[in-house]
């Protein structure tokens, strides 16, 4: 069996032409590919673990693109205490799921790099080219997750089999890190070398060859658009699922954002009772008065307001207002602690319009349905 290229050429192929994080594992970030002998040298020494990141980066933690799908095959977890009878089993149930996994994927003409590991096997299925992402921010990156996820779904789900031993924690894992083909494992003293389709020692290939036989553009495309039509489907139905909120709110309490008729047609005429401007506080804080000024401020309305006087009626129930029922959250964001006066409260203590107001209306025509219905 002889070898296409060098063991040296062939790790210098995996590292590429861009950057990689190095980990073992704490994690660092590399620009020049020949540092991958000097990790793997330095990790044998020191028996830590030899990982190298996944995709290639542009900076520490930094995806620079997409450059292959990882699938993670283990039998067991660092905290599974098994007997030798117990690894033997779920080491051979694994290996025929692997070769129902790689068979699928002869079948759809991808050839996988397969590296055997101590514990299973890393799997790589290879795009034809690095596809540069721009990640800029946490939406970035959830976006570009969901698309590698999409992907990684496509070979677990397509072929109507269970895959019991994939780590499922890898599928949306853009920033995941692996074991450097051809490391030593820190433990066992076990190389992680290469293997074929049917999990025999091959020989050492130009990564070009699993780009080859691997992905195409299509493939991405088709995964990008899919997540983005995903998208609109979900922000319409969370406007839907939002839209019915407000309604069934409404209808059970009767505030929905907005400050309500009842308590507007009492600011018009610039008077008000005590307890009801408690109650307009509580909803003008719900709908954006969430500092003291600006509730001073609302209260112009009133033929009483004095809110240029700081030592005022205004300022001082304003500041009792805050004082006794706003805090902060950790984020720093204002939150009241009590809710806005359900319309029911607000009709007992008379202050509804009745048959003036939309919602009372609403109100009663759904109770006419519920009593039709029995």
């Amino acid at each position: 069996m002889k070898d296409h290229i060098t063991r040296q050429q062939f790790l210098l192929e995996f590292f590429g032409l861009l950057g990689r994080n190095f980990g073992d594992p704490d994690q660092w970030f590399t620009d020049n590919p020949m540092d991958i002998f000097k990790h793997i040298d330095k990790c044998a020494v020191e028996k830590k673990p030899c990982f190298i990141s996944v995709q290639p980066m542009s900076k520490y933690q930094k995806v620079a693109g997409i450059e292959k799908i990882f699938y993670d095959f283990d039998y067991g977890r660092k905290s599974d205490k098994m007997t030798s009878k117990q690894i033997e089993r779920h080491r051979a149930k694994m290996e025929i799921e692997i070769g129902i996994f790689l068979c699928h994927l002869t079948k759809e003409g991808i050839v996988p790099l397969v590296v055997k590991t101590r514990k299973g096997y890393h799997i790589y299925i290879y795009f034809d080219r690095i596809y540069e992402v721009d990640i800029n921010n946490d939406e970035d990156e959830k976006f570009w997750r969901k698309v590698y996820g999409f992907i990684h779904k496509r070979f677990v789900k397509g072929n109507r089999h269970e895959y019991i031993y994939v780590d499922t924690t890898s599928k949306k894992d853009i920033k995941r890190l692996c074991r450097v083909p051809t490391s030593i494992h820190q433990k066992s003293g076990e190389e992680c070398i290469i293997l074929d389709a049917k999990l025999r020692p091959t020989k050492f290939r130009s990564i070009e060859y699993y780009k080859m036989y691997g992905l195409k553009r299509e493939d991405l495309i088709g995964a990008v658009e899919w997540v983005r039509t995903n998208e609109e489907k979900e922000k319409k139905e969370t406007l839907k699922r939002e839209q019915e909120r407000k309604k069934n709110w409404q209808s059970k309490h009767g505030y929905t954002g907005e400050i309500r008729i009842c308590f507007q047609v009492r600011m018009e005429k610039g008077e008000m009772c005590h307890q009801q401007r408690l109650a307009l506080a509580i909803e003008a804080f719900y709908s954006g008065m969430k500092t003291r000024q600006g509730m001073v401020d609302f209260f112009r309305w009133a033929n009483d307001w004095d809110g240029d006087d700081p030592n005022g009626d205004c300022w001082v129930q304003v500041n009792w207002f805050f004082d006794k029922n706003v805090k902060e959250t950790r984020k720093g964001e204002p939150i009241c602690k009590v809710k806005p006066y359900r319309c029911s409260t607000i009709e007992t203590l008379g202050w509804c319009l009745k048959s003036d107001c939309p919602i009372w209306r609403y109100r009663q025509e759904k109770l006419k349905r519920k009593k039709k219905l029995k």
